[in-house]
């Protein structure tokens, strides 16, 4: 019974280190990131989830491809260390009840 409890604890521990490792917490800043770069990071990478303040992260996407199909686009405007007011992409939305794509 016990290299069975064994075995789960370090299978267990082992996929924990897995879904805490800090490399996935590591999210980009928009504080510290130009518009043009963070502009640029969701172009490149289609969907980004970044942080836009302290404790507060979103996810942005390069166009509609990127959002569930009950769901639609609107402009994303974030501040960056460059600007204030920063369009970077998109924030997917759920579409109101009988809306159109």
């Amino acid at each position: 019974m016990r290299s069975i409890v064994g075995a789960i604890l370090v299978v267990g521990s082992t996929v924990l280190s897995g879904v805490f490792s800090p490399a996935l917490a590591e999210r980009p800043n928009a504080a510290n990131m130009s518009c043009e770069a963070a502009a640029n990071r969701v172009l490149s990478s289609g969907a980004v989830t970044m942080q836009i303040a302290p404790a507060t992260s979103d996810r942005f996407v390069a166009s509609r491809a990127f959002c569930n199909g009950n769901e639609t686009t609107e402009p994303a405007i974030i501040s960056t260390r460059d600007k204030s007011t920063c369009q970077v992409g998109y924030r997917c939305r759920e579409m109101p009840a009988g809306g159109r794509r």
